[in-house]
């Protein structure tokens, strides 16, 4: 009899985790379809399961430590080693681990340069003082300067050392 209830115990915690995961994903779901754009939420923490959040917009959404499975995002996020705002607040750069720069116009979320510049982590992105251009340096050991308009490489300085 003892046997029997910690089965049924066991089974029943594990039957809990998966219903409030799902729980938490219809949640997130319901709020997403109710909402194209969310904003100021606080999802931390949460198991997340089959949450469709493509074409939506996330800002000030924190979903720090959060768990997901079979859930959709417009795209995939990359970790982020080093950031800036340009001196005139309108965009921000992103350099990552894996070599890429990104440039965004922060203020409706809008992607407007991802280049793959370097082959190892991006560890600053600093910008002009008129927003035009954006140097970028990395553990390639090159330090490259970009066009903002266009999003062509100018200038690559490489370390002779």
């Amino acid at each position: 009899m003892k046997h029997n209830l910690q089965k049924l115990l066991a089974i029943f915690a594990v039957s809990r985790r998966i219903l409030l995961a799902t729980w938490e994903g219809i949640q997130v779901n319901l709020l997403s379809q109710l909402l194209p754009k969310i904003s100021n939420q606080d999802f931390s923490n949460l198991t997340i399961w089959q949450a469709d959040l493509q074409d939506r917009t996330l800002n000030q959404v924190d979903f720090t430590n959060s768990h997901f499975a079979k859930s959709t995002f417009t795209e995939t996020f990359g970790i982020i080693f080093s950031l800036t705002f340009s001196p005139n607040d309108e965009l921000l750069a992103t350099g990552g681990i894996d070599g890429e720069i990104c440039l965004w116009r922060w203020q409706d979320n809008q992607q407007l340069l991802k280049q793959n510049g370097h082959t190892n982590i991006v560890e600053s992105v600093a910008f002009s003082s008129d927003s035009q251009k954006l140097a970028s340096s990395s553990r390639d050991q090159t330090v490259k300067l970009w066009d903002i308009a266009t999003g062509q490489c100018l200038l690559t300085l490489q370390n002779p050392g």
